[in-house]
């Protein structure tokens, strides 16, 4: 037997061993009998990840939050709570293993293993310590961000404790391959569940399990297989056929000259509508049948054509990729990287205003009935049409970046007085999480929170001037007040 040979058969003795739960874990019989394990088939999504990155770039597939947390944790608390989640969220147990074939290629496959000994926990005192060398402290530990893929879980927790009578702080480190901006939600709740019923010897109880991810997976992949639907995806290819051709569009307009941008994270401006405003634009998007997404996608493409003079703007926009065509297939509450992106060309040559930009941007985004389905389909297919594949989209240069999250809910302080409370925290860098460029230019994250739709624009200091992005936002705004206003 070869060195490869060997190397092979030791992965697959060690991942099978894994795929059994060990026999001094004693789980409730009804987390038993849901309990998910084996392989799961990789999305296309999860396949350029995973090949693309690999070990080579550990930090760029890694999701990081940073909680103050206050409330009686310990950290026997606080462990527990993190076994639990694994059991319940079957996609954190997964692991990554590199399959070569006998033509000399290789492939990832992606395995869900049974639950382990080893918590993913690291408590950390630093009671001991100054103010500033805490915060020193904290800052090293968060540059540390690498998962290793071929290992569970796919999680990773840092806890530092301040003081009996200060706040702590926890660092979350989760994959991108199993989680995305969704899932990382449905885990906070869970966690802090979890942590007050433990705190308050509670036996440990979460929502009801959805779809788990490999059944997901190996639904969605038979369908992508089959013959309807390889019919919405060919609607789709149809749909991107008649886009402008690439050839007619020219890049965004910049302060400073363009460069290799490096910056993992960029600079951030913020907009918002006062709650009067975001009430008036719901009433009309009730009353007019109107997404709130086809109102930002036209309001962000009439800010391009005032700004720069822009008419065609090719747009990439986030879904959570979750709804699907089986009714007995939920997935609102299942951790995973169900999120896609999808591409779009908003052409705004023929209209005149505002109102006239929003109806054009309607019809378009409802052409493909159940757009983000067949999108999610595609993804599930090796690249079997040039016009369904990335290079196919590379060809327009996608600059602009659209992420609506839709409505998220007001911070609840209404909390009993000893419980277990994880607020969101900035954590303060002194560099970026690593070097890799950067696929967008410029980045708007839109959400309804607190009555009030705010906007966060992500651009880089080294192409553009905060005076710019401040224009750009604004106008942006003006233009859904002008939409709205009718």
């Amino acid at each position: 037997m070869d060195d490869l040979s060997m190397f092979l058969a030791e992965k697959c003795q060690f991942l099978s061993s894994k795929l059994t739960l060990p026999s001094d874990i004693n789980l409730p019989e009804e987390i038993q009998q849901h309990l998910v394990i084996g392989e799961v088939p990789l999305s296309l999504n999860q396949q350029g990840t995973v090949w693309f990155t690999g070990k080579q770039f550990p930090h760029i597939h890694v999701l990081h939050s940073f909680w103050q947390v206050t409330g009686p944790i310990e950290p026997e608390t606080l462990r527990q709570a993190l076994f639990h989640l694994l059991c319940h969220h079957d996609a954190l147990r997964s692991c990554f293993a590199e399959y070569f074939l006998s033509n000399g290629d290789w492939r990832w496959k992606q395995f869900i293993v049974a639950p382990q000994h080893r918590i993913p926990l690291t408590w950390i005192d630093l009671s001991k310590y100054s103010k500033q060398e805490q915060q020193k402290y904290i800052i090293s530990v968060s540059k540390q961000t690498s998962l290793d893929i071929e290992e569970d879980p796919q999680l990773n927790c840092v806890y530092f404790f301040l003081g009996e009578h200060e706040p702590g702080y926890m660092l979350l480190f989760i994959s991108h391959l199993v989680c995305d901006f969704w899932s990382s939600r449905i885990i906070m709740e869970d966690l802090s569940l979890a942590c007050n019923q433990l705190y308050r010897k509670e036996k440990v109880q979460f929502s009801r399990k959805t779809s788990s991810l490999k059944r997901w997976s190996g639904r969605m992949f038979e369908l992508a297989s089959s013959d309807y639907g390889k019919k919405h995806i060919e609607l789709l290819r149809s749909y991107r056929q008649a886009w402008p051709s690439s050839t007619t569009l020219s890049s965004l307009p910049t302060d400073y000259p363009r460069g290799i941008s490096i910056k993992a994270i960029g600079s951030f401006l913020q907009k918002h509508l006062n709650d009067v405003e975001t009430a008036a634009m719901q009433r009309f998007s009730v009353k007019y049948k109107v997404q709130i997404i086809e109102i930002l996608l036209a309001a962000i493409a009439l800010a391009f054509k005032q700004w720069a003079g822009i008419c065609i703007l090719p747009i990439s926009i986030d879904s959570h990729g979750r709804e699907t065509f089986f009714e007995d297939l939920h997935v609102l509450r299942t951790v995973g990287n169900f999120a896609i992106d999808i591409p779009d060309v908003i052409d705004l040559n023929g209209t005149t205003n505002a109102n006239e930009a929003l109806q054009y941007v309607k019809e378009r985004w409802r052409q493909v009935p159940h757009k983000n389905v067949a999108v999610a389909l595609s993804r599930f297919l090796d690249i079997v049409e040039e016009e369904l594949s990335y290079p196919f989209w590379e060809r327009y240069h996608c600059e602009v970046h659209l992420n609506y999250t839709g409505r998220v809910p007001a911070t609840d302080d209404s909390r009993e007085e000893n419980d277990i409370y994880f607020r969101p925290a900035s954590l303060p860098l002194e560099e970026q999480y690593g070097q890799f460029p950067v696929s967008n230019m410029l980045k708007c994250s839109a959400a309804i929170l607190n009555r009030k739709l705010w906007t966060s624009w992500e651009y880089d200091p080294d192409l553009y001037h905060s005076r710019t992005i401040d224009k750009l936002a604004s106008n942006c705004m003006a233009a859904i007040i002008e939409m709205i206003s009718r």
